[in-house]
């Protein structure tokens, strides 16, 4: 990567504390994302469809696929 590249993303003018929210929300998002892969009966899919959300075979997944999208972007 281009050293000026990272320079001007790790750049900022917010205080620290908002670097440790952002850090905890994506470890949050991170953890349940893999959950929904890992213990799909439990989390994923089977949950999903337990509570009644429409094809949870694709349903369950994508959303864990969401989850670690978004918690990759933190």
């Amino acid at each position: 990567m281009d050293r000026e590249l990272v320079v001007r993303l790790a750049a900022t003018e917010a205080s620290p504390a908002v670097l440790v929210i952002r850090l905890l929300a994506g470890g949050v998002s991170l953890v349940e994302g893999l959950k929904r892969f890992l213990f799909a009966a439990e989390w994923g899919a089977g949950r999903f469809a337990h509570i009644g959300i429409p094809f949870p075979e694709l349903t369950g997944p994508f959303v864990g696929a969401v989850e670690n999208v978004c918690a990759a972007r933190r």
